[in-house]
């Protein structure tokens, strides 16, 4: 079931599927490690070293230099504590500059597609109109094609 933006922002945690190259390429040049990769809306890092009272953001992926995401060094995302959008490494980057990347974020949400109308086909009782009916309601613009007697 489609969620609204709201909804994912006001929930717990919702995995995302993006690829590691299209989370780095959100910030350029940032600094990153290889490991950990918890990505999502409401991501949280079980430990992070990357000077923030909290370990959570709204949307993003946490990196770390060890198979797991017990000691993050890193991160894209935005909605940080004390950090509102773009990235911060703290050590030990496996590419990038290890610094601290402040970005502008722009979200852009699109309503998920309606279901297809559904019609019901009803027979018409009158008869089709004829050639010059259709020629006097304006429906052809050519006058050679309205001048031939069809009826």
């Amino acid at each position: 079931e489609a969620k609204s933006l709201q909804d994912l922002f006001a929930g717990g945690y919702t995995a995302t599927d993006a690829s590691f190259d299209e989370w780095r390429a959100l910030v350029p040049d940032a600094g990153y490690q290889n490991n950990c990769n918890r990505q999502g809306f409401n991501t949280e890092s079980d430990d992070c070293h990357v000077g923030m009272s909290h370990c959570r953001l709204r949307l993003g992926i946490w990196f770390n230099e060890q198979d797991d995401c017990t000691s993050s060094d890193s991160f894209v995302g935005i909605g940080a504590a004390e950090f509102s959008s773009g990235s911060k490494c703290a050590c030990c980057q496996g590419g990038g500059t290890c610094d601290t990347k402040a970005s502008v974020t722009r979200i852009y949400a699109r309503a998920a597609p309606s279901p297809a109308p559904t019609a019901t086909l009803k027979p018409s009782l009158s008869p089709a109109p004829t050639i010059n009916a259709v020629c006097a309601a304006g429906y052809y613009s050519c006058a050679s094609c309205c001048d031939q007697d069809a009826d």
